[in-house]
């Protein structure tokens, strides 16, 4: 798949001669211009899909309620802090909210509709009101919520804000985010509710909830266990630590993924983290996983890699609200999908979010007994400045 970046450009910029065409998606159907319908076409040297099988085709078109349901999307960031003991102590909480105060600049904003939102979570849940930029005697507030059974948000706004409309308050929550937990002893994480807490948050716009945490959730909805043991490795036993422990983070996943929310989770730990489960959640929902085993601000190499990959992740291209659609020649029938997304059917997948690295592969059983094979990738998405883009190839 090519970058984002070259998904832009149309036809009629392709060397050759060339008609101008116009595509408006109308109930997930095209309609042409009335010069082509008069008669006029591309020459096949104007359609890379005539000359190269391989090569994609690109075309820019207007994303409409008839293609998604509704009107595209704005950015949204809502980030989730380990602000337990084991947070604070090996600097990820302080790194974590250093390397995003850096990266403000970089955040997509071409429509000035990105909104960001800050949540802490230790055996608690501490929601941020950030004012406006407007407001010049608000300051930011904490909200602690300790209800973990039914978790609920304490005020109605000001807890996704847009970016451009309180960047200095949120420079000044971020460089003042490490202190106020500086003294933190709770060692428990309540990761699940505050996902749950979330998923409830950006539910009505879509998002992507940026998970960064170096504890293993031990209270409230998704609790996990320690299953690190020693005696099973070798045996037969050893492929279950391969697999989820706990179903809330699959079916989780997959009511995120109905409501347009993709996850991304940042793992660290010098103990047992549990991998396997929490990786459910971006699987399903077109987000990645990264992991740093051992990880600590002390080490310069941990820190600048860590600060590297964030600050990249921040910065980089993406598509919302994307769905990947496979059609091939009578007969031939895609069997399985690899990749982090949510197959709805047969032949649709579901992606939340679609990165400029995300890699899908799939596989037929049937490709073998043809002589000549024919199949069609279809990918509309929408990107941030409010304009939706589609890929076909075959």
């Amino acid at each position: 798949m090519p970058p984002l970046q070259n998904l832009y450009q149309p036809l009629c910029d392709l060397p050759g001669p060339r008609t101008p065409m116009e595509v408006q998606h109308v109930q997930l159907e095209q309609r042409c211009s009335p010069g082509l319908r008069l008669g006029r076409s591309f020459p096949a040297e104007c359609r890379p899909l005539a000359t190269c099988g391989a090569e994609p085709l690109r075309r820019r078109v207007c994303c409409s309620p008839g293609v998604h349901g509704s009107p595209p999307q704005p950015l949204v960031y809502l980030f989730l802090f380990d602000v337990s003991y084991n947070g604070v102590a090996n600097g990820l909480l302080a790194t974590s909210a250093r390397t995003i105060l850096d990266s403000l600049n970089r955040i997509p904003n071409a429509d000035r509709r990105t909104r960001l939102g800050f949540l802490g979570v230790d055996t608690s849940l501490h929601y941020f009101s950030i004012p406006k930029d407007s407001d010049e005697n608000a300051e930011t507030s904490q909200l602690v919520v300790s209800d973990l059974d039914e978790p609920f948000l304490p005020v109605p706004h000001d807890l996704l804000v847009p970016l451009s409309e309180s960047r200095q308050s949120i420079e000044k929550f971020l460089q003042k985010l490490p202190e106020m937990f500086q003294n933190n002893q709770s060692n428990g994480s309540c990761m699940g509710s505050a996902l749950r807490s979330g998923h409830k948050l950006i539910s009505a716009l879509g998002g992507k909830i940026v998970v960064l945490t170096s504890s293993l959730p031990t209270i409230g909805e998704g609790k996990l266990d320690h299953r690190d043991d020693k005696k099973v490795l070798g045996t037969s036993k050893e492929s279950a630590l391969l697999q989820t422990s706990n179903s809330f983070y699959k079916s989780f996943a997959v009511e995120c993924s109905k409501n347009q929310v993709s996850v991304d989770m940042f793992l660290f730990s010098s103990q047992y983290q549990d991998v396997a489960s929490l990786s459910n959640l971006p699987r399903y929902t077109g987000g990645q996983t990264w992991f740093y085993p051992g990880w600590h601000a002390s080490r310069p190499e941990d820190a600048l890699k860590f600060a590297s990959e964030f600050s990249d992740f921040l910065s980089s291209e993406i598509g919302l609200e994307a769905v990947l659609r496979v059609r091939g020649t009578t007969g031939l029938r895609m069997n399985a999908f690899y990749g982090n997304f949510f197959n709805r059917s047969s032949d649709l997948c579901a992606f939340p979010a679609f990165p400029v690295t995300n890699v899908t592969s799939l596989r037929s059983p049937s490709m073998r007994t043809f002589l000549r094979t024919t199949s069609a990738c279809r990918l509309p998405f929408c990107t941030p400045p409010a304009m939706a883009s589609a890929v076909s190839g075959s």
